[in-house]
């Protein structure tokens, strides 16, 4: 499966407006329009193949960071692999991310 990079900006762009639409950069006070919690999952095709990212808080730091994972449904079962990163508040370093997830060599 490949995703193109106009898809992966638009799928960082709307979990940003749903997420973190302040672009808030993890530190410090918490946005009340910030929301830390739960998976958004993005079907990808016909296949049964997701995309889930979802922000995550470092109780060592004291920051946030984002996850994205890439779930693909096959006749062995469901793979995954994911990635992520500290900019939470840049949704082009998520979708660069996201791109990256498709790079993945799953042999």
């Amino acid at each position: 499966m490949l995703i193109t990079k106009e898809r992966a900006a638009e799928i960082a762009s709307d979990f940003m407006r749903s997420c973190n639409p302040d672009h808030w950069d993890g530190k410090g006070v918490i946005p009340k329009n910030f929301v830390g919690y739960g998976k958004h999952v993005y079907k990808l095709d016909d296949t049964g193949d997701v995309l889930q990212i979802w922000f995550k808080p470092d109780p060592v730091s004291k920051t946030w960071y984002y996850r994205c994972s890439l779930c693909m449904g096959d006749n062995m079962g469901l793979s995954m692999v994911s990635s992520g990163g500290t900019e939470i508040h840049d949704a082009d370093r998520i979708a660069d991310t996201i791109l990256a997830l498709f790079q993945v060599d799953r042999n």
